[in-house]
């Protein structure tokens, strides 16, 4: 009974996360901060294809039992969040050299 709605929900949710995703690569494309919004997105990139791996298994193949190598997506993807993170608190904690107009 509630099987059916949430499964649907599942799929909007991935849907979502592409384009966010997308929107982040295309938002932070250049600049300064470009680096780290770029692993954020991969980050959001992974755990897609994670989900929909994990999705199509349970759903297609029979008797599914964790550990394919898609997987291994789900791990990506919060390690390429740590990286974004750390880039961007660099970032922001670097000192500027300025000059003075004259």
């Amino acid at each position: 009974m509630i099987e059916a709605p949430v499964k649907w929900l599942y799929i909007v949710g991935d849907v979502i996360l592409v384009v966010m995703a997308s929107t982040l690569l295309l938002a932070f494309w250049g600049g300064r901060f470009s680096v780290s919004w770029r692993f954020i997105a991969l980050s959001a990139f992974s755990f897609y294809i994670a989900d929909i791996w994990f999705n199509y298994a349970t759903n297609y193949i029979p008797d599914y039992q964790t550990g394919a190598l898609p997987e291994v997506f789900w791990i990506f993807s919060p390690c390429l969040v740590a990286i974004g993170a750390a880039l961007e608190h660099d970032l922001s904690t670097r000192r500027q050299g300025r000059r003075r107009r004259n």
